[in-house]
């Protein structure tokens, strides 16, 4: 998933409440992130289907997710 936090190829950001984006990534960690696994045309990607390894954004998103 190449690109900017403010616009990643092939990706449309989506606004949702909050009571429904639990688990869900917030667009600017998808940024330049590799997908562990295959995402359908419409489905939303989840924290858990990014390789977030290492990333220091993540670990303090993490601790505030806020």
């Amino acid at each position: 998933m190449g690109g900017h936090h403010h616009e990643i190829d092939g990706i449309r950001a989506s606004l949702v409440p909050a009571s429904e984006a639990r688990g869900l990534a917030p667009f600017y960690l998808a940024a330049n992130k590799r997908l562990r696994t295959g995402v359908a045309r419409g489905q939303a990607v989840s924290i858990d289907m990014l390789e977030l390894d290492g990333s220091a954004l993540y670990e303090a998103w993490r601790r505030n997710p806020s």
